[in-house]
């Protein structure tokens, strides 16, 4: 690697995820660009443990992925963590953070409904 692409592999794991977002269409996960060097896109990992991100995808050059639009199983903890990349090469993850996906079932219907 030349030492410009050392630097813009070190500027891109200066960046951070900055959190969850909730909204009308559902938990976002989103996070800062770098602040120095180019990314031209990132990679959300994620997995059951901290230690074991086995799934990625590719979101491409977005700050943010709607978690509803992954495959997650209600009421289990994912961790989460982000890579940027470039055409040279991709950086080291971001900070991990985890999320429990809520319980979306509906209630049971009330039973015995009387009118008085």
């Amino acid at each position: 690697m030349t030492k410009k692409n050392i630097l813009l592999f070190i500027y891109l794991l200066l960046f951070i995820i900055t959190g969850f977002n909730s909204n009308a269409t559902g938990e976002s996960l989103y996070w800062e660009k770098p602040a120095v060097g180019i990314a031209t896109g990132y990679i959300v990992h994620y997995g059951a443990t901290a230690d074991n991100l086995n799934n990625s995808i590719n979101v491409g050059n977005v700050t943010t992925k709607q978690l509803d639009q992954l495959t997650l199983k209600e009421k289990n903890t994912y961790f989460f963590a982000i890579s940027a990349y470039n055409t040279e090469c991709e950086s080291e993850f971001s900070n991990i953070v985890n999320w429990t996906v809520p319980d979306r079932t509906p209630p049971m219907s009330p039973s015995n409904v009387k009118a008085y």
